[in-house]
């Protein structure tokens, strides 16, 4: 994954980390594998609801 985001000019880190409510705040947009994960973000940071997508969820919007 980390050569196809670097071929793809994308920045990245290599660490993976819990994600928390102060971590949420400072989000433009939050992205989740599955609706399950999608809730439990929403259930830290309430105020992301409508900046919380499935990747699945927002290729269907970009791709509109």
């Amino acid at each position: 994954m980390a050569a196809m985001l670097d071929e793809l000019d994308v920045p990245h880190e290599g660490a993976v980390r819990q994600v928390t409510a102060s971590i949420l705040g400072n989000a433009d947009l939050v992205l989740t594998m599955t609706r399950e994960i999608r809730s439990q973000v929403v259930e830290l940071a309430p105020a992301k609801v409508r900046r919380t997508f499935t990747l699945a969820e927002f290729a269907a919007i970009v791709g509109a």
